[in-house]
């Protein structure tokens, strides 16, 4: 089921390589793969306006794991877990508040 749930997705653009619904739907968490195009990349985390209800959980990068503080930033290639409350994250940028 998550196989094809991810192959739906990603023939309508998304690039949400895991998506999991937690708390009967009302949380998702999506990993995310870091583009070098992406407007997150290179940038601390605490310089990145998030939008609300949304929290950086993990970052792995070359076969480790980082639990992100602000002083931490994404890198390309880099692989994201973003949990939030909003639905239809689609792409990393997806994150950012339009603030």
């Amino acid at each position: 089921i998550a196989r094809y749930i991810r192959a739906v997705q990603n023939s309508l653009g998304s690039n949400v390589e895991t998506l999991y619904r937690l708390n009967e739907g009302r949380v998702e968490a999506l990993e995310f793969r870091v583009k070098s195009s992406s407007r997150v990349a290179n940038i601390p985390l605490s310089k990145l306006n998030l939008k609300d209800d949304l929290q950086i959980i993990s970052i792995a990068r070359r076969g480790r794991i980082i639990l992100p503080t602000g002083s931490d930033s994404v890198m390309p290639d880099d692989s994201v877990v973003v949990i939030t409350k909003h639905k239809g994250l689609k792409d990393l940028d997806d994150i950012l508040s339009r603030r």
